[in-house]
């Protein structure tokens, strides 16, 4: 079912402006479908579709009026068209960061919106039939991850989402330092990789009690050379509360600890961003390919499978050296393992 937002989104595309459907366009737009037919075209890419429309115009002597701007504005954009039985449907991304789906019938009066499980499934249904796009798939269910996660609601800020977050937690240790503290606290208490304790002893789950420890800590690591290695100094870390992962030397491992005490006692998002930034918090990655010929027999020869294995496969390798020297650089001997995932 569409929601509001769909249907707003669908009136202000195509709509004329007395605020009804716009009949000629959707007299074109089924023309247009008309003619994909005849050229058995089922199915379109978004750098496909100005390609098609260009050759609809020409091909069918289409006047170039408005109703041709309108069609033209409808799909620009446009990333599939899919031909699947009677109706012709259309992904569209209208504005950055909006997906909208709909079909038409040839006996229909008006665009119809449909969900994405419905897109799919007549994707899946095109592929590989009904019988076998009737069958339940693999399901990943990704919503776990971004129950409490701050959304991104300016397209301005799109691929900068860990400034988001920063500025989030800076927001919440300004409204709520005690609980921020404490949260924080809790959560480096609780964090482990291979079974092995991180950053702060368990029994670190007060910003009272850690202060003190905070500051002790803070003073016996300025009596110690810069370039001892961590364990030249793990006992007496550990016995004021502190695990590995702050660093391999005494520089480094002071320097982390002065920044996780700048974060417990200011809002500064670049404070917060710094700490995320230097603690290794990930070790396993999981890279989605579902795309192209990656990982599949007999595709040598097929287009761009060179491309994609030679991409792929360098990010994995870059991520790969990237989580290493971060490891070793918090002091940590482990491996990060990343898994590549195809169809």
């Amino acid at each position: 079912m569409a929601t509001q937002a769909t249907l707003n989104d669908k009136r202000s595309v195509h709509q004329s402006a007395d605020d009804g459907v716009n009949k000629d366009l959707v007299r074109l737009a089924k023309r247009f479908v008309l003619f994909l037919r005849s050229e058995e075209s089922s199915f379109l890419l978004a750098d496909q579709v100005p390609k098609t429309i260009e050759r609809f115009v020409k091909q069918e002597s289409i006047p170039k009026d408005d109703t041709l701007k309108s069609l033209e504005k409808l799909y620009r954009g446009c990333q599939e068209i899919l031909l699947s039985g009677d109706y012709a449907y259309a992904f569209l991304r209208p504005r950055i960061g909006i997906k909208r789906y709909y079909r038409l019938h040839p006996e229909g009066e008006d665009f119809e919106p449909v969900s994405r499980g419905q897109y799919l499934f007549a994707k899946d249904e095109y592929v590989q039939g009904y019988d076998m796009a009737s069958k339940r798939g693999l399901v990943i269910d990704f919503s776990s991850f971004y129950a409490s996660f701050p959304t991104v609601v300016d397209t301005n800020e799109m691929g900068r989402g860990m400034t988001v977050l920063n500025r989030r937690l800076s927001g919440e240790l300004y409204r709520d330092r005690d609980r921020f503290q404490n949260a924080l606290l809790k959560f480096l208490s609780q964090f482990e990789l291979d079974g092995r304790p991180l950053f702060v002893n368990n029994h670190q789950m007060r910003y009272e009690t850690f202060q003190e420890d905070l500051e002790t800590t803070r003073s016996f690591l300025d009596g110690h050379p810069e370039e001892d290695a961590y364990e030249d100094v793990a006992h007496d870390l550990r016995r004021h509360g502190f695990e590995p992962g702050w660093g391999a030397r005494v520089s480094d491992i002071r320097s982390n600890i002065r920044l996780l005490d700048k974060v417990l006692q200011s809002a500064d998002p670049d404070h917060v961003a710094g700490l995320i930034g230097k603690l290794p918090l990930v070790k396993n990655i999981l890279m989605v390919s579902p795309h192209g010929w990656f990982a599949q027999e007999n595709v040598l020869g097929k287009p761009d499978t060179g491309g994609q294995v030679t991409y792929v496969l360098d990010q994995a390798r870059s991520l790969e050296r990237q989580l290493k020297v971060q490891f070793a650089e918090s002091g940590l001997d482990i491996t990060p393992k990343i898994v590549i995932l195809t169809r």
